[in-house]
């Protein structure tokens, strides 16, 4: 009785050859990874958030809103130089300082540069919103206790709550 030839071989060339095919033609803009980033993220699948990220800037490394979000991820994840780097690239992008001074000066302090932290806290633009104001009176009050000088900080938690 004569036998089939098998035709798997072929079946599983032609599997793997489509499969390379449809790897090699992810043509995904900036945006859409930065949409499975943005789901990521808000999953904190921070990793994962990173590499969309990472493949957003591939393709355009000015990317505004890729930037932003990986300084988010790096300080999500305590990435202090990470996070204070792409926070102020994304400054020079155009992310406005009353979004991105609160996010680098939360880097530096991961840095444990509570100088620098305190002098980066005071950069923030006159029409910044009050809420801004706050969170950034805060922070400077943190950087004070962290500091050791309760007085201070006393002053910046009180101004922050005005």
């Amino acid at each position: 009785m004569p036998t089939r030839p098998s035709h798997m071989p072929r079946r599983l060339i032609l599997a793997t050859s489509l499969a390379l095919l449809a790897a090699c033609g992810n043509e995904s803009t900036p945006d859409e990874f930065v949409a499975k980033a943005e789901k990521q993220f808000q999953a904190t699948a921070y990793d994962a958030a990173t590499i969309e990220l990472n493949n957003a800037l591939q393709r355009d490394s000015q990317h505004k809103a890729a930037r932003w979000l990986l300084a988010q991820t790096a300080l999500a994840t305590g990435d202090g130089p990470k996070a204070e780097r792409d926070a102020r690239r994304a400054l020079e992008l155009g992310v406005p300082a009353s979004e991105a001074v609160p996010v680098i000066v939360r880097a530096i302090m991961l840095q444990r540069d509570f100088k620098r932290a305190l002098t980066e806290a005071v950069n923030l633009p006159p029409d910044a919103p009050a809420a801004v104001r706050a969170d950034l009176g805060a922070l400077r009050g943190k950087i004070h206790l962290f500091s050791g000088d309760t007085q201070a900080a006393d002053g910046e938690f009180a101004a922050a709550m005005t």
